[in-house]
C-alpha cells in the first residue's frame, strides 16, 4: 500500500520550481538548502557577488536569531550577479526546525515592490481604456441613440454598466495604490469645509444608500473651520469607510460623526454590522486583505478599499483606525491635520 504522504523527492521538486528565492539557513548563517531560484543568487564558492549575497543574508539572519523574532519582513540589498549593479529583495524570514530537529530560519526572497508598482501601473492604464470605450458605448445604447430598447434590453444594458462601473473602480483601486506605493503621488491642496465634503460625498451615494435600505445620519452642519489639504483623496477615504459601512451592516444604522480635536479634523463612520475581530483589526488594512465570513463572500470586492483608506490618510498627515469586535458593528475613525502644506497648494 503506497504512502498517502508525499515523498521528499517530491517536496525538493515543488521547492525548486517556485519562481521566487527560498532557502533554509542555520542561526549562523550556514546555508543548509535552496531551491534553483536563489542558486541564481547565491551559487556555493568564493565568487563575487554571490558571496557578498550570502553575507549580507547571514547577517539578516543572524539579526533576527539574536533579537528573538519568531518572524520578519524587510528589504535587503543584494547584487545582481548579471549586471553586477544593487538588487534591492523584499525578504520574509521565519524560524523554523530541520527535519532532525535543528533550528533554522527559512527565508524568501522577492523583487522589491518597485517592479510590482509599475507592472500594477502600466497594467491598470492598459484595462482602463477598453473599458471607458464599453461603458460609452453602452450609455449611448442606454440614452437611445441607436433606437428605442425593450425592457429585457434595457436591464441587461444596465447591469452592463453597473457591472463596469465596479470594474473601473477596482481598476481605479488599483493604480491608487501603485502610485502611492511608488512615491509618485502628488498632492493637490485647498481650501474647503469638511461638512460640505461629507455632505456632497453623501449625495453621491444616495443610490448605494438606497440599495442598502439603511437610515444614514452625519452631522454635516457641524460648525467647523475650514481646512487646508487634498480634497479629492478625503473625499475618497470618506466615501471608501461609508461604502464599507454599508457592505457589511444587514440592519440598524450609519452614523458620521464630525469633529475638530486640537488641529485635528476627527471623523468617524459607526456602523451596526458585522463587526470585526480584534485580532483582525490590523488585517483588514492589508492589500486584498477580506476576513471570511459568509456575508464578506457574498459581497465580493477585491479588498482595496480599507488600504487605499490607510495610504491616503498616511500621506495627508494622519491616520485610520477602528474600534470593534465581532457582532457589534465598527468604527473607524479618521484623523487629518487642519492645515496641511507641503508648498503645492491650489486654490
Amino acid at each position: 500500500m503506497s504512502s498517502p504522504f508525499p515523498s521528499a523527492g517530491w517536496f525538493e521538486s515543488v521547492l525548486d520550481a517556485l519562481p521566487d528565492p527560498v532557502l533554509v539557513v542555520r542561526p549562523l548563517g550556514d546555508v543548509v538548502r535552496l531551491n534553483r531560484a536563489a542558486e541564481r543568487l547565491l551559487q556555493p564558492g568564493d565568487a563575487e557577488p554571490y558571496a557578498t549575497n550570502r553575507a549580507r543574508i547571514a547577517r539578516f539572519v543572524s539579526d533576527l536569531v539574536e533579537h528573538a523574532c519568531p518572524s520578519t519582513r524587510d528589504t535587503l540589498m543584494l547584487i545582481d550577479p548579471l549586471e553586477a549593479g544593487d538588487l534591492p529583495m523584499g525578504v520574509t524570514a521565519e524560524r523554523a526546525s530541520w527535519s532532525n530537529g535543528e533550528p533554522v530560519v527559512v527565508v524568501t526572497l522577492q523583487r522589491d515592490s518597485g517592479e510590482k508598482t509599475m507592472l500594477i501601473a502600466n497594467t491598470s492604464h492598459e484595462l482602463r481604456t477598453p473599458l471607458n470605450a464599453i461603458l460609452g458605448y453602452t450609455s449611448l445604447l442606454l440614452r437611445g441613440v441607436h433606437g428605442p430598447l425593450s425592457e429585457r434590453q434595457r436591464a441587461s444594458l444596465e447591469r452592463v454598466e453597473a457591472n463596469g462601473q465596479h470594474l473601473l473602480a477596482l481598476i481605479s483601486d488599483l493604480l491608487d495604490m501603485s502610485v502611492t506605493d511608488a512615491g509618485k503621488m502628488q498632492l493637490r491642496l485647498s481650501r474647503f469645509e469638511p461638512g460640505q465634503l461629507v455632505r456632497e460625498t453623501l449625495e453621491e451615494l444616495e443610490p448605494v444608500i438606497g440599495q442598502a435600505k439603511l437610515p444614514v445620519y452625519a452631522n454635516w452642519n457641524v460648525t467647523l473651520p475650514s481646512m487646508t489639504s487634498d480634497r479629492r483623496k478625503v473625499k475618497q477615504i470618506i466615501l471608501n469607510l461609508v461604502t464599507n459601512a454599508l457592505k457589511f451592516t444587514r440592519a440598524g444604522e450609519v452614523r458620521i460623526e464630525l469633529a475638530q480635536v486640537e488641529q485635528q479634523l476627527q471623523l468617524s463612520v459607526a456602523d451596526t454590522g458585522i463587526g470585526i475581530a480584534p485580532h483582525d483589526h490590523e488585517k483588514i488594512f492589508e492589500d486584498f486583505r477580506q476576513i471570511d465570513t459568509v456575508l464578506r463572500r457574498t459581497q465580493g470586492g477585491a479588498g482595496l478599499g480599507l488600504a487605499i483608506c490607510r495610504r491616503f490618510a498616511t500621506l495627508l498627515g494622519g491616520s485610520v483606525s477602528v474600534a470593534s469586535d465581532l457582532g457589534k458593528g465598527a468604527t473607524f475613525t479618521l484623523l487629518l491635520p487642519m492645515e496641511l502644506n507641503d508648498g503645492t497648494a491650489q486654490a
